[in-house]
């Protein structure tokens, strides 16, 4: 998932400073944005280097816990896009 992204340094800092200190994620690899990794599933957030973007990505065991990923993610993406 692509999004235009005006803010895409904030996005990616603050989107993954919510989850180092979530009890949801299990664990973090920060190299080039976040993977957030939680216990069925994880999700990547990281700035394009060329264009005003950030990239998103979600696997998981199950569609519903792809779709718990997903929603919990853009929740946090959406709360500091709109700041």
């Amino acid at each position: 998932m692509r999004l235009r992204c005006k803010n895409k340094d904030e996005v990616v800092e603050k989107v993954t400073k919510h989850f180092r200190t979530s009890p949801l994620a299990k664990k973090m690899i920060i190299i080039d944005g976040a993977k957030i990794i939680f216990d069925d599933g994880w999700a990547m957030i990281r700035r394009s280097n060329t264009e005003e973007m950030i990239n998103l990505r979600f696997e998981a065991k199950t569609e519903d816990k792809l779709n718990e990923i997903q929603s919990m993610v853009m929740e946090q993406v959406n709360k500091t896009m709109t700041k």
